[in-house]
């Protein structure tokens, strides 16, 4: 037969509140516990976790997660763990209750006491059936004030919703009557043609009409280009005289002179301003190629020819068809070419062939 024991523990204590008497090997049976916050229900709020703890008398613990019924009733059957009864003697209780980071929020505790005894399948522990009916109503009526606070608190934003879009409205038509209603468009073209109402990159023209309606098209605005402070690359500019407009048809834009912002275009004259101290700019007396070589040191630069044949004081250049030429070799870390290795192995066969032929001599035949 299937029995349970309902009981009621308060978040606020922290010694154990009520002994529980269970028969051995009890699996038939299952706890309904409520819980009160210092006399008042207490509600699990939602997707809060609630663990039960059971240390046995051998020391050996249960650990067990609850499920929770309509944020109140914390509900665990002795069929979830089928040694939650196994062990004669006092069992600690330990219900925790876990909020949404994991944080632990309270731990009230009871005891269970396990015995060969008999005990009845309708023993509540002492909790009567009218008992049982205050606690209920109780937790109803707690939730019916926080249900009704809820929706008081949304009415109330709803209202503020309402009264400040009431306001803005209001706002709109006084300025309309009084002809100060501003429009503002955007275009990436000078006269303002295929404008729009929100600004993105490269719409670099703002247009402005003050007035009671708005403009049919854009020739009812007055356009003018982004200055100071803005340009296409998005960002500070350090003033209105760094600004350009380039005259290059439909894709006029603004550049930065300085070339501050690696997102900014840059004019012909900055990239000639940039260059004039750059190392590019010097001239070599060379008529084959040559390459800039900068001192990390000192900074200093100076011009190196780019030759594909070995010369002293130029850099190695590889052959079209990637043959790197050098000259003959006359120190141990110095390449060796195809001409040298050939002469050498040119002498060893020399010296084989000597030594052949020594061999025979020596044999009086073929070796």
């Amino acid at each position: 037969m299937n029995s349970y024991h309902r009981f009621i523990l308060d978040v606020q204590s922290v010694q154990s509140q009520i002994s529980i008497p269970v028969s051995l090997f009890d699996t038939a049976r299952t706890f309904y516990i409520s819980f009160t916050d210092g006399g008042k229900p207490y509600i699990i709020d939602e997707g809060c976790l609630v663990k039960l703890t059971i240390t046995r008398p051998s020391g050996s613990k249960i650990h067990e997660f609850c499920a929770v019924k309509e944020n109140t009733t914390v509900i665990y059957p002795f069929t979830q763990n089928q040694y939650t009864a196994a062990e004669e003697g006092i069992h600690g209780c330990e219900v925790t209750i876990y909020g949404l980071e994991g944080e632990q929020i309270t731990s009230p505790r009871f005891t269970m006491v396990v015995s060969d005894r008999v005990v009845n399948a309708d023993d509540n522990n002492g909790i009567d059936d009218e008992s049982i009916g205050i606690v209920d109503d109780m937790v109803k009526n707690e939730q019916a004030r926080l249900l009704a606070e809820a929706e008081r608190a949304e009415a109330e934003v709803v209202r503020e919703e309402i009264a400040k879009r009431a306001l803005a409205a209001a706002e709109r038509v006084e300025g309309s009557v009084k002809g100060d209603r501003v429009y503002i468009r955007y275009s990436a073209y000078p006269d303002g043609r295929d404008y729009v109402e929100e600004w993105s990159r490269g719409l670099n023209y703002i247009g402005f009409s003050v007035g009671l309606f708005e403009p049919e098209d854009q020739s009812g605005y007055q356009w003018s280009v982004f200055a100071p402070g803005i340009y296409v690359g998005g960002g500070d500019m350090p003033d209105y005289a760094d600004i350009q407009i380039l005259p290059d048809g439909e894709e006029t834009g603004i550049v930065q002179t300085t070339g501050d912002s690696e997102e900014a275009v840059m004019s012909q004259k900055a990239v000639t301003m940039c260059l004039d101290d750059k190392v590019d700019k010097l001239t070599s007396p060379y008529n084959y190629p040559a390459a800039i070589v900068v001192n990390s040191k000192s900074s200093e630069t100076r011009l190196m020819a780019i030759s594909g044949y070995p010369t002293t004081g130029c850099i190695a250049s590889y052959a079209h068809n990637g043959v790197l030429r050098t000259s003959t070799p006359t120190e141990d870390i110095h390449c060796a070419n195809k001409e040298y290795v050939d002469g050498l192995v040119g002498d060893i066969d020399t010296a084989l062939d000597e030594l052949h032929s020594y061999a025979q001599n020596l044999v009086g035949g073929d070796v």
